[in-house]
């Protein structure tokens, strides 16, 4: 019986001694299925617009230091939080254009023996030290940069503003770096570049969201932009719509003009928004819809405030044609200045003819320093040395006395016109 006992004994010491070995041997395997499981876990709770950014709006969260809405695919948490290890804030862009916490990769690498495959896509990651390291906090130094830019820029456009205003927009190409440097965005604009147009550097379309209120560029035709009433308020109008709907009279009949159907449905969106009664012509319109409107708008009453319920008639400028009378009206809003002055002077006869019993006012609006203020300076030049009696609508700016043919001048005199537009 002793040695039956002491066989025993030996042989559950020898079984306790295997199954400790076998435990300690498998307790990375344990481990890394314990790991594994919370990563499951971990992804569960990842939002399903993260999981399918691309990597440049991946990158441009991690410029904005917004880490929290990115994720790893090996430790399922946020890019730069390092997993299990964790180290904290590299990033590794693979040459396949996927991102990893740089501990993740370095540890996925460290456990395959031959080549490492991209843990995305499969494809081979080349040599580690090839890869691309991302450190978000550098884009403190280059905020830096640019606000001391910044600042260097509106110090001098304060110098030329002179320049600005003589130039008619043609300027260096330095001097319009530092003018777009000098406008500060609101803090409440999207900061991220636009996925869709990676060549258009991440400022110029956070200007572009701040001036029209959308957030995307790739908006589609027709998408209207964001606004609000009271104050005059309108977010995503620009500063000629914003003056056109404060200089708009509530309690007498108007007469708004843009150049074109698209400007005719933008200014009827934002009335729409500021809750401006209106009616509208356009080229190519029923007739009878066009004949209704002029009727709808003369006979529009007033309401309790003495404002009107249609104070304005929107018109596109070809539809302006003659026979129609708006003497109704004694005030004439351009959008823009008109190509030519015939066109513009027909709008004015609409209002300014045979009975109209008040003084007719006008007013256009232009954005300085852009193809507007060049118009309106080229038709300056161009009428300086009109004859007495002479119709003048385009007349070439530099003197010439050569004896050409006609349609030789015009189309010489269409080109030095457009490059002038231009700005070139």
């Amino acid at each position: 019986l002793p040695s039956t006992s002491a066989t025993l004994f030996e042989r559950i010491a020898e079984t306790v001694e295997q199954a400790e070995y076998n435990l300690m041997r498998n307790m990375p395997v344990v481990e890394t299925e314990k790991r594994n499981m919370k990563n499951i876990q971990r992804a569960s709770d990842v939002p399903e617009d993260v999981q399918s950014m691309s990597a440049f709006e991946t990158l441009q969260a991690l410029r904005c230091n917004e880490s929290e809405n990115t994720w790893c695919p090996i430790c399922m948490g946020p890019l730069g939080s390092g997993g299990e290890t964790g180290e904290t804030g590299v990033v590794s862009l693979t040459n396949c254009g996927h991102l990893f916490c740089k501990s993740c990769l370095a540890e996925y690498a460290a456990s395959r023996e031959s080549s490492v495959p991209c843990p995305n896509c499969r494809k081979p990651l080349g040599p580690m030290n090839k890869l691309i390291q991302v450190d978000p906090a550098l884009t403190r130094d280059d905020e830096v940069l640019d606000d001391k830019l910044r600042q260097e820029a509106k110090e001098f456009i304060k110098k030329a503003s002179a320049m600005l205003e003589l130039s008619n927009g043609q300027l260096e190409p330095q001097m319009w770096e530092k003018l777009f440097l000098s406008i500060d965005l609101p803090a409440n604009v999207n900061r991220r570049g636009e996925a869709r147009f990676t060549a258009i550097p991440s400022e110029v379309v956070q200007h572009f969201r701040a001036a029209t209120g959308m957030e995307s560029l790739g908006c589609r035709a027709g998408e209207a932009p964001s606004g609000s009433t009271g104050g005059g308020t309108c977010v995503g109008f620009s500063s000629k719509v914003v003056a056109l709907v404060n200089d708009i009279p509530r309690h007498e009949r108007s007469v708004v003009v843009a150049s074109s159907r698209h400007g005719v449905a933008h200014l009827s969106h934002c009335f729409g928004v500021q809750s401006i009664g209106h009616r509208s012509l356009f080229v190519g319109q029923n007739p009878t819809k066009s004949e209704t409107a002029v009727q709808e708008w003369k006979n529009s009453k007033t309401d309790g405030d003495g404002d009107l319920e249609c104070p304005v008639l929107l018109i596109q400028a070809g539809a302006a044609a003659s026979g129609l009378t708006l003497t109704d009206s004694c005030k004439i809003f351009l959008l823009e200045p008109l190509l030519s002055w015939e066109e513009e002077r027909q709008v004015y006869a609409r209002c300014h003819r045979y009975g109209q019993t008040r003084s007719v006012e006008v007013k256009c609006y232009y954005t300085p320093v852009s193809v507007e203020s060049r118009l309106l300076e080229w038709r300056r030049r161009s009428t300086a040395n009109k004859q007495p009696g002479e119709n003048v609508l385009y007349k070439r700016i530099s003197p010439g006395n050569e004896k050409e043919e006609e349609s030789e001048d015009e189309t010489e005199m269409d080109s030095d016109q457009t490059l002038f537009l231009l700005g070139l």
